[in-house]
């Protein structure tokens, strides 16, 4: 998992997931055998968090040796990431309030509840393993992401903030849209009526019988909070094409894609995570081993002038751009998250435009993706063409 931070290492996991375990993806993909290696999951979720390779070059390079109608449940998982993004980017107020509301749950982490399930010391057995790996190997199957979250919440008890924001400190692929989301959609905040609640006899069949909570797993759904429809925020995406150089291009860790960027006499480039934001040390050494890598390429592909950066130095950036009289930045855009906050922030403080850039593929998506998946779900054939 580690190793998915280089693109040809992402392109090997995938090949290797296509040729031996994707057509049998639908059959097994709910299983959880405490292995990588013997579950039936592609692995790259942490390279395809960065794009370093895009959800439009899986499902492309998928389709290529297979027909949709096959590995369609495949295609769906994919697609549930794009459909998470759009959702958020059209329903911020999501993400501004979890934010809020997480800032205020300072007092519980003295909870006895919420300190036994950090450390892995609760009466659950297999809690205490996903805790593990959580901290240790900073990822967990997509199964037990959601018993982590039903137990998290509705037997211990605790704000699905916490647990959401102990997701985004420890997973590799953590992604401020689909991991806000399904938590939310665990409680019940994300559709009205419709929650998730672990039960023993699943956690014990889908983990081949590794672990049986039984007893030892709440029975009923008790809401924390009332649903409340979200709020609504205009898409306003477009896919541009640039004919011409541009003069200056920046680069971050949420997105490492090379693919349609427009040629530019100066790239600045995220050479290291961003410290601001709180992760842990694991997390901070995966992306950084991805800005490092995805920099020896783009030292092989550009012509282009590279100038290290950080958001830390600020004042780096504004003697550049002053210095090169540069009067627009364009920028693959970085999502509603952490980092597009210090994007924010470091556009103020230079106050130069800003212009970011868009894939086809989000372009397309995201715009379906302001109701339920299944709206989105009924138009992947469709959509999918239009991208090739």
């Amino acid at each position: 998992m580690t190793n998915i931070y280089s693109f040809n290492n992402a392109k090997s996991e995938l090949d290797n997931f296509i040729k031996y375990k994707i057509e049998n993806y639908a059959r097994y993909r709910n299983y959880d055998y405490g292995s990588q290696g013997r579950n039936y999951v592609s692995v790259i979720s942490p390279a395809m968090s960065r794009k370093i390779i895009t959800e439009e070059y899986v499902v492309r390079r998928a389709l290529e040796s297979h027909q949709y109608k096959t590995i369609e449940k495949y295609i769906e998982e994919i697609c549930w990431r794009s459909y998470w993004r759009g959702y958020l980017e059209q329903h911020k107020d999501i993400w501004n309030n979890y934010n809020k509301e997480l800032s205020k749950l300072e007092p519980w982490k003295d909870n006895d509840n919420y300190i036994h399930a950090i450390n892995g010391a609760t009466e659950i057995k297999c809690f205490n393993v996903w805790v593990k790996d959580l901290i240790e190997k900073n990822y967990l199957h997509n199964h037990a992401r959601m018993w982590f979250a039903s137990i998290w919440t509705h037997t211990l008890g605790l704000p699905w903030q916490l647990g959401a924001d102990l997701f985004m400190r420890n997973l590799f692929d953590a992604d401020s849209a689909s991991n806000t989301l399904s938590w939310r959609w665990v409680v019940g905040l994300h559709t009205n009526n419709k929650y998730y609640l672990a039960r023993a006899d699943n956690i014990k069949k889908y983990t081949n019988n590794n672990f049986n909570p039984v007893g030892l797993l709440a029975k009923e759904f008790k809401p924390a909070t009332p649903y409340i429809k979200p709020k609504f925020s205009n898409l306003n995406i477009i896919k541009k094409n640039y004919d011409k150089q541009i003069d200056c291009l920046l680069i971050h860790e949420n997105d490492l894609s090379f693919e349609d960027l427009p040629k530019s006499k100066f790239v600045l480039f995220q050479k290291t995570n961003c410290d601001k934001i709180k992760r842990s040390k694991n997390v901070k050494k995966f992306i950084n081993n991805c800005l490092k890598q995805r920099y020896l390429d783009l030292e092989k592909l550009s012509k282009s002038q590279i100038i290290d950066c950080s958001f830390e130095n600020q004042i780096k950036i504004k003697r550049f751009i002053e210095n090169n009289k540069i009067t627009k930045i364009h920028t693959p855009y970085p999502k509603l998250g952490y980092l597009k906050t210090q994007i924010d922030s470091l556009e103020q403080y230079l106050s130069v435009d800003f212009e970011y850039i868009y894939s086809n593929w989000d372009c397309l998506f995201w715009p379906n993706a302001d109701k339920g998946f299944y709206k989105l779900k009924k138009q992947l054939p469709e959509l999918i063409e239009q991208c090739n």
